[in-house]
């Protein structure tokens, strides 16, 4: 996932003339017409929120990242990589946008996609929420309470500085 990431930010760097276009090239699916699947499909596109998290993986000086590979295989002789990344508050996940997860709810309630009304859901349940970096993309999508569950205690840390319980 990482050199994905980082092949695409390189693409996206290199090809200065068309960027927007090579990294969409990265969201475009070939479904066969035929397949039930290809009337489910919904193409998405690298909106800001996304392109802001793909420069952010590459922000880190290599002094950082080489002291950080250090501290990690120190702390992993007494803890777990999940609560090693916790403690160092790395490892964050990104798996889509607010505004790409919101065409997903609004082509799921089958709702029009206009942009204009926020489709929101009544409560959640984040299982295996992490550090809630992706628990908090969905919050403007959830009208009451999102429930999380995480097995690290340094990564419910992680859930509590950010509100959730």
């Amino acid at each position: 996932m990482r050199r994905w990431l980082q092949s695409s930010v390189n693409t996206y760097h290199n090809n200065s003339n068309d960027s927007s276009s090579v990294l969409a090239s990265y969201y475009r699916f070939n479904l066969n017409s035929s397949n039930n699947l290809s009337s489910k499909f919904v193409s998405l596109h690298p909106d800001e929120e996304t392109l802001k998290f793909l420069h952010s993986c590459y922000e880190a000086s290599l002094l950082y990242l080489f002291v950080e590979t250090l501290l990690v295989r120190f702390f992993r002789i007494f803890m777990s990589l999940t609560d090693t990344n916790a403690w160092l508050g790395r490892g964050e996940m990104f798996v889509a946008s607010t505004q790409q997860f919101q065409t997903l709810l609004e082509m799921a309630q089958q709702k029009p996609v206009d942009g204009a009304t926020c489709v929101r859901v009544q409560s959640m349940v984040d299982i295996g929420a992490g550090d809630g970096h992706v628990t908090e993309q969905l919050k403007p999508l959830v009208a009451e309470t999102i429930h999380t569950t995480e097995v690290s205690d340094q990564m419910v840390l992680r859930l509590q500085q950010r509100g959730f319980k």
